[in-house]
């Protein structure tokens, strides 16, 4: 119907009367491309969502408009000379009462949105001024005297005089601030809903609101420039081109954001939406310029030539100005974010390594987030049980989760995953970013599946020697040791004489077994934590030891490795090194312990891979104790100037002293 009509109207334009004084313009077309727009949009609307209020409103915009203008166009034409003036008299008339009601429907589209609902009951109050508003203007349009429309045509058969200042007021400012009071309603109803609805409905309003700051920004760029500058035919055309087409795009985003609900994408609207008003602006002003520059040089209006050359500038800079717009106007909605060629390139280095460490994976993640423009991003790895975090980067705030299965010899090797707020789905540029990194990150994620479980078997077995160690001096004290000391006890019944050696004896032997088991699981370590404990090994040296160890106390796995560590390079410094004096120290900084020992002793040259095996593997245990909890372990030394053994293990991934039971 709407696009019957509006041929009409278009037809009867080109095939005007001689003397008919409105001829038909390319503005006078495009104004009619929202209504047309809405009439489609609204028809698709009612079809799939027949109980959707904001649909029919969207239709009556859409047809009774264009019908108006139809049968108003009818009207003119059909009066003069070889015309009727009763029928057109009759066609100008039902014309102006299509066109009223059609117009009073746009504030309803905007009331309704997106549900066919006002936002509380109580915005119902806008449907009394309406009605208000609809009768007074089809008064004022019957009671408007003199010609019904700009002069032409013939005197208004119900115009009076006592109906005169009447139709005056309604038809100036009066009536244009209540169609204006009635558009700011419901646009302020737009707002009140966006508050109170869940994330859909706000994304729905969000992309609809964006593209009507588009739209003001045309409006208002192309009529200042108008005001401003005689613009040749040619560009007041174009001008009213943009203006009707970019209304006819907000009547589309209404009914795609109905349609389609959640598949509207607000943050790409937004930037879309600054980008090309600033373009548009941007090229406006400076087409104003030129214009306005020009012509005082030249005295008076554009040559052919000159206007041509000044479009070309103009074309010229187009390119590079939208690539920067659009640079900037994602810059400002979505954040810093990495350029997908970059982002690739970033990941493909950490890829390269061909042992990823914590750090590596760390800045994976970071990338990963960066990329997609998520809040979150989560590297994972499938394991024996299922599958296990490997690294992070951002908070854990919840949200939509997106995640891409990662492929490695024709199995899963893990999964990427990125965390978004909840409504806020990937792009597809950024769905295929994040499916290009799962197929490089295959190789990455098999090796730290393989180092995650080299790591857990270090740890199991370190476990075990330590449940070892506590089994064998809990047995020592309750077996051994207890049968010493009743022993010790029949013996004290024999004579003095027969019984002090003996005694003497077993009390040495008693205190070898303490010794003994002192060092298989000290129970000072357990009570009081590193400090007490090291101070009560390295008194027992023959050489002095300076002992600087932090009092706080440590995870507890975390103790056990460094004090089993310093207890083997202290024996080791004892029995080995023929040292004057060392030095051990256990510092906490930067979410991570340090321990060092070091001495002035004859020092040894560090065995290399092609050695043959050695004696003893206290050094490969101390190692395995610490790079089982991630840890890293050094050894300086060299014949002639001592030795320094260090060791680091991070406690971002233990549990601390304090929460065990």
């Amino acid at each position: 119907m709407a696009v019957t009509t509006l041929v009409v109207a278009i037809y009867l334009g080109l095939n005007r009367p001689p003397a008919y004084p409105f001829p038909l313009t390319v503005s006078d077309a495009a104004f009619a491309l929202p209504f047309v727009a809405f009439a489609f949009m609204g028809a698709a609307v009612v079809r799939t969502q027949p109980r959707n209020l904001d649909g029919w409103a969207m239709l009556a915009l859409g047809t009774l408009v264009p019908s108006g203008l139809a049968l108003i166009e009818i009207g003119r034409q059909r009066y003069g000379p070889s015309g009727d003036p009763t029928v057109a008299l009759a066609a100008w008339y039902g014309g102006q009462l299509l066109l009223k009601p059609g117009l009073l429907a746009f504030p309803f589209v905007l009331a309704l949105f997106p549900d066919g609902r006002f936002p509380h009951a109580r915005w119902r109050w806008i449907l009394p001024p309406a009605l208000t508003v609809l009768v007074l203007s089809s008064v004022a349009v019957l009671l408007t005297p003199g010609a019904v429309d700009d002069g032409y045509g013939p005197a208004a058969p119900f115009a009076s005089a006592a109906g005169a200042p009447l139709a005056t007021v309604l038809n100036g400012s009066a009536g244009l601030a209540m169609v204006a009071g009635l558009i700011l309603a419901a646009g302020i109803s737009m707002f009140v809903r966006h508050r109170a609805s869940d994330s859909v409905v706000r994304r729905q309003l969000q992309a609809v609101g964006f593209v009507a700051i588009l739209v003001a920004a045309i409006w208002i760029t192309a009529l200042v420039a108008k005001s401003l500058v005689a613009l040749p035919p040619d560009l007041n055309d174009l001008a009213g081109v943009l203006i009707g087409g970019s209304a006819a795009g907000l009547a589309v985003t209404m009914g795609l954001a109905i349609l389609r609900g959640r598949l509207v994408e607000p943050g790409l609207l937004v930037s879309r939406t600054l980008a090309y008003s600033v373009l548009f602006a941007v090229i406006t002003a400076g087409y104003i310029l030129i214009v306005i520059t020009a012509g005082v040089l030249t005295g008076g209006r554009l040559s052919l030539p000159l206007a041509g050359l000044v479009t070309a500038a103009l074309a010229l800079t187009l390119q590079p100005l939208r690539t920067r717009a659009l640079r900037a106007a994602d810059r400002i909605v979505f954040g810093k974010r990495a350029e997908p060629y970059q982002v690739l390139a970033d990941f493909a280095r950490w890829a390269a390594h061909s042992v990823p460490t914590d750090t590596h994976l760390d800045a994976m993640a970071r990338v990963l987030a960066e990329g997609t423009g998520s809040r979150r991003a989560e590297v994972w790895v499938r394991t024996t049980r299922g599958r296990s975090l490997l690294s992070a980067s951002g908070p854990d705030l919840g949200g939509d989760i997106t995640e891409a299965e990662v492929w490695t010899g024709g199995a899963i090797a893990g999964w990427l995953r990125v965390i978004r707020a909840p409504g806020d789905v990937l792009r597809p540029r950024e769905e295929q970013l994040l499916d290009d990194l799962a197929q490089q990150a295959g190789m990455v994620l098999e090796q730290a599946r393989l180092m995650s479980e080299l790591r857990a078997s270090r740890q199991r077995l370190v476990a075990a020697q330590d449940r070892e160690r506590k089994r064998l001096e809990r047995d020592l004290h309750d077996g051994a040791q207890q049968h010493l000391l009743a022993l010790s006890a029949r013996i004290g019944q024999l004579p003095q004489g027969l019984a002090g050696p003996l005694k003497q004896d077993i009390a040495a032997a008693v205190d070898g077994l303490r010794d003994i088991a002192r060092g298989l699981y000290p129970k000072l370590l357990e009570a009081g934590g590193l400090q007490p404990a090291l101070r009560s090994l390295a008194r027992n040296l023959p050489i002095p030891i300076a002992v600087h160890v932090s009092p706080e106390r440590l995870p507890h796995e975390v103790e056990i490795a460094i004090y089993y560590c310093c207890s083997e390079a202290l024996q080791n410094i004892a029995h080995h090194s023929r040292a004057r004096r060392a030095r051990l120290s256990v510092t906490i900084h930067q979410s991570a312990v340090r321990f060092e020992i070091a001495d002035d002793g004859d020092g040894f040259r560090i065995p290399s891979d092609d050695d043959p095996p050695r004696q003893g593997n206290g050094i490969e245990n101390m190692r395995d104790r610490v790079e089982a909890l991630d840890g890293t372990f050094e050894i300086d030394s060299a014949p002639g100037r001592g030795t320094t053994v260090t060791g680091r293990i991070p406690l971002t991934r233990h549990t601390p002293a304090a929460d065990r039971a």
